[in-house]
Formats: structure tokens, sequence, C-alpha cells
């Protein structure tokens, strides 16, 4: 793949799950989450994304980019489901850790895919710059989809209300 195209599936990815954080926030406070167990679900979803992010890069490499990316996204479909289904603090726990551990798969198995993509055109000299895109396109991926999350969820309060 080229590093362009990986650049872009790395973006629309980040933005699709950009859209989602909004909108499980606000779902998760209507399913009975106070604010204060808002936070520590979120903390325990980044830490888990977090402390998976090189574990998954290593999985990558041991069972194929793609297998890792098609396993993340069936951990993002079960989390959601569980999300869905969950009543009270746990189970939304639960559903928000495998939210996470589908993240750092996600990301794990594209980066190492880009990376590898970049090393195949040029040489290891341009890592860092390679680097700085890969995670500007994350970045300017969940910011947009954020917004655009944020967005979807009050046109659909003000069309609601």
């Amino acid at each position: 793949m080229r590093p362009g195209r990986a650049l872009a599936a790395i973006g629309l990815d980040a933005l699709a799950r950009g859209i989602l954080v909004p909108v499980m926030s606000l779902l998760a406070l209507e399913k009975g989450l106070t604010l204060a167990q808002l936070a520590a679900g979120l903390a325990l979803y980044s830490a888990a994304a977090f402390l998976l992010e090189v574990p998954s890069g290593i999985l990558a490499d041991l069972l194929g980019r793609k297998r890792v990316f098609l396993l993340a996204q069936c951990s993002y479909g079960f989390a959601l489901a569980l999300f869905w289904a969950a009543r009270g603090a746990p189970a939304l726990y639960g559903a928000l850790v495998l939210y996470g551990i589908a993240k750092a798969l996600a990301s794990g198995s594209m980066d190492a895919l880009y990376i590898d993509s970049c090393l195949a055109q040029h040489t290891a000299g341009g890592l860092p710059r390679a680097a700085m895109r890969l995670n500007l396109w994350g970045t300017a991926g969940y910011a947009v989809g954020s917004l655009l999350g944020g967005g979807l969820n009050w046109a659909g309060q003000t069309l609601a209300g």
C-alpha cells in the first residue's frame, strides 16, 4: 500500500471513531453514569488504548496487518453492541475498555502498515517525518470526527426537542 493511502485510511478510521466519542459520552450519562463515573470510564478506555498500543503493533507483525485490523473492527462492533446493551457502570466500563482495546488494535496495525509502506519507498531517515504525518492525520481525524459527532448530537437534540 502506498503511504498516502495508508494515511487516508488512518484519518478515515480516526474520523469514524471521533464521531462516536461525544455521542458515547452522552449515551453513558443517559444510561445513568455520573460525570465522575464517565471520567473514570474514559480513563479506563484511554488506559487500555495506551497500554496495548505497542503490543498491538507487535501482534500486527506476528499475525499480519489485515488480520489485526479485522480483529479491531470486530472488537469495535462488539464493544458498541455491549455499550448499547449495558446497564450500569460495570458493564459500561467493560464496553469502554473493549473500545480502547479495539482502538489500540486498529491503530497498531494501521501505523505498522504505514511505517512499512514508508520504508518500502524511502530510507529510514524519513521516519521522523512519516511519524509526524501519522500523528497529524490521526489527530486531525479525531478532531474533525469529534466536531461532527458533537454537531450531529446537537442537531438530533434540537430536532427532538
